[in-house]
């Protein structure tokens, strides 16, 4: 492992060449088989476990932040948009639904898994929408 950790150490620019290779598209599945065998054990599922907690919080923050800065950018209308044929053949399916579905399948899987949880289902009639 003290090897491992040292040619993997960005710190360690002589180690470039390997690291190229360890990450290279043709090899990478050699790093997935290891990140699988480890996660197979339960000690190593353990370890791998307490080193990705406090990870996926930036990484879905990030995702949420572009994919909210997509839908802002296009759900922009302006007051002089809004007209009365506007109005009345405005739908939230073919207003809001495709885009979300395009410009933030993350936030939309989040919103709807929180959604069904299952406090939420004893509290709410299950949507049925076709913006699921």
């Amino acid at each position: 492992m003290d090897l491992f950790a040292v040619l993997v150490n960005t710190n360690i620019g002589e180690h470039e060449h390997y690291r190229g290779k360890l990450y290279a598209e043709m090899t990478k599945h050699e790093l997935v088989m290891v990140s699988d065998l480890t996660w197979a054990d339960l000690r190593g599922k353990n370890v791998l476990s307490d080193w990705m907690k406090p990870r996926p919080f930036a990484q879905v923050q990030g995702t949420l932040s572009d994919e909210m800065g997509s839908l802002s950018a296009e759900l922009n209308t302006t007051t002089g948009e809004i007209t009365p044929n506007y109005l009345s053949s405005w739908s939230l399916d073919t207003s809001v639904g495709s885009v979300v579905h395009v410009q933030a399948p993350t936030l939309l899987a989040i919103v709807h898994t929180a959604a069904q949880s299952t406090k939420s289902l004893k509290n709410t009639k299950k949507d049925t929408s076709p913006l699921q």
